[in-house]
């Protein structure tokens, strides 16, 4: 939630900083759907931004992992992501 604020309101580097440090503690517990959210809103909010340097192609490939982590159908799931996510999510490495 607060890195949404933070990139609605333009801070960018701040959301980004936000988002990225709550990846990591979701990733390290094994909480799949909450890295996905986070990982999504990373790229819709941030990466996607004008003034981020940085790229949704850069976090593709984490958000791939986590939603194939996840038991059952990644393609229903991956239809969830929104942003036109699910066709980049689903292809292949």
């Amino acid at each position: 939630m607060i890195g949404r604020c933070h990139a609605a309101a333009g801070r960018i580097t701040e959301a980004q900083a936000v988002f990225t440090a709550a990846i990591a503690p979701a990733r390290s517990c094994r909480a799949f759907f909450f890295e996905i959210l986070l990982a999504r809103d990373l790229i819709l909010h941030v990466l996607d931004h004008e003034d981020c340097p940085d790229d949704r192609e850069s976090q593709l490939p984490r958000l791939r992992a986590a939603v194939r982590a996840l038991p059952g159908d990644s393609a229903a799931l991956a239809q969830l992501l929104g942003g036109g996510l699910s066709e980049r999510v689903l292809q292949e490495d």
